[in-house]
């Protein structure tokens, strides 16, 4: 008879039995986690194949053949006799579908935030071309007292900061690019105790809203999207004629509704190939129980890739239940898998559990919240010196795009780099002035009713 979590999690906190506990929160981990995985695998499946049928989404080319490797993957190790040379050799060919798809998704991001910034100068040229009749003037102090009442309408500090983001984005910048560049330098402060990959990542992040990250291919992958770049690039925005603007506005509107539909066709094929991943590395330790559990989603999953599932709605019937019931196991499970890692690496090997323990901890960035995370642990100190190389490296690239830009497309950049940084307001008196000094610093009304009006789109329905 199987334990209870309560027995199991006294055993292993006491130290007591760890011959019987470690193996058996080895197995019911596994268990848990593959069970879980494959209904979340055919519920992503089927709302795949059902986006695709109504026209929703429409896969390209590169999308189809990730989709059909999913299916051939899944047709020879889930519905075929088991056998652990398939599972092994398909693991590896997930890995490196991941990273195929992971490399797509960075190219589709980085054209992501070009077209924001692109899209930040097509709004405020609605004033030049497609305005008719100039706007009622904005009272600015009844204007200011409605943004602050939003930003501050939230008790919770994360909220307010978010709002204040927002606001940065949509409000004109009103500062010199030298204290822009004194706030860039003063954030990267922030992570002299962090390790390499968070003052990558926070590179990454301002490099990226500044329309500075050029990954690799990036020109060759979407050849749609690099004509919309090329276009935009060919002329400065701020001295467009009207045929020009119409030419770009549709440019714009195709591209990023094509990265839209790309974006969702890849991140269901993730998705898939997330879940299925955690099924495969877990099916051969489950329990005798999980071995019967997993036949449901079996053939769920048989009749999905068979076309015979008719009625999805009586196909998946009941089985949030089920799923509740194993991903309670998962919470009362975890923290001694936790506890295992972090107290009992001896004896996991001594016990001859090192390769199922792996697989959990594998398992477990497979299903972090992020589908595009690594399968491995990066984490390092950080080098001496290399802080200051990389922030160096990136207000010498943001000053030159400065110099370079129009003084609308430096606006545009400024806003998205300003978001991305900690909130640099000591406090509401700071807010308030800022947002007054927006408003007054317009050029004429029109300017300031497309950016309060972007700006409420934030908070009104």
């Amino acid at each position: 008879m199987e334990r209870t979590i309560h027995q199991l999690t006294g055993d292993m906190k006491a130290g007591r039995n760890l011959e019987q506990a470690l193996p058996e929160l080895m197995n019911r981990m596994a268990s848990a986690y593959g069970i879980l995985s494959y209904y979340n695998m055919d519920m992503e499946l089927s709302m795949l194949l059902e986006s695709k049928a109504e026209g929703r989404i429409k896969p390209g080319k590169t999308t189809k053949e990730l989709e059909e490797t999913l299916y051939n993957i899944i047709r020879r190790t889930l519905l075929a006799p088991f056998a652990p040379e398939a599972y092994e050799e398909a693991v590896k060919e997930l890995a490196e579908l991941r990273e195929k798809v992971i490399a797509k998704m960075d190219i589709l991001t980085a054209y992501t935030d070009l077209f924001i910034l692109y899209e930040y100068v097509m709004n405020r040229l609605e004033a030049v071309f497609e305005v008719q009749e100039l706007p009622v003037p904005m009272d600015n102090d009844a204007v200011a007292k409605e943004i602050l009442q939003w930003i501050f309408s939230e008790e919770e500090p994360a909220l307010v900061n978010q709002h204040i983001k927002e606001m940065l984005s949509c409000l004109p910048v009103r500062m010199t690019k030298g204290k822009f560049l004194e706030l860039v330098e003063n954030a990267f402060s922030i992570y002299e105790k962090s390790d390499d990959q968070g003052v990558e990542m926070f590179d990454y992040m301002l490099r990226s809203a500044a329309g500075l990250y050029t990954p690799k291919g990036m020109a060759k992958s979407y050849s749609k999207l690099d004509k919309v770049k090329k276009l935009f690039e060919s002329r400065p925005l701020n001295e467009l004629i009207r045929e020009e603007y119409e030419e770009r506005k549709a440019a714009l509107k195709g591209g990023t509704d094509y990265i839209r539909n790309t974006t969702e066709c890849l991140g269901a094929v993730q998705a898939i190939a997330n879940a299925l991943m955690t099924v495969l590395l877990t099916k051969q330790y489950f329990t005798l129980g999980a071995e019967k559990a997993g036949r449901r989603p079996e053939d769920i999953t048989r009749q999905l890739l068979s076309g015979e599932a008719a009625d999805t709605e009586q196909l998946f019937a009941g089985i949030e239940t089920e799923m509740e019931t194993v991903s309670e196991e998962i919470m009362g499970l975890e923290p001694m898998l936790l506890l295992a890692k972090e107290t009992m690496e001896k004896q996991i090997g001594e016990l001859m559990l090192s390769a199922v323990y792996q697989r959990l901890l594998m398992v477990q960035r497979l299903n972090s919240g992020s589908a595009y995370a690594s399968l491995t642990e990066e984490s390092a100190e950080q080098e001496e010196g290399y802080l200051k190389k990389v922030k160096e490296a990136f207000l010498l690239d943001i000053r030159a795009a400065l110099e370079e830009g129009s003084r609308i497309r430096n606006r545009a950049m400024m806003a998205a780099v300003l978001r991305e940084l900690p909130v640099f307001f000591n406090n509401h008196t700071e807010v308030m002035n800022y947002v007054r000094n927006s408003l007054d610093g317009c050029r004429d009304e029109m300017e300031k009713k497309i950016s309060v009006e972007l700006l409420r789109s934030c908070y009104t329905a």
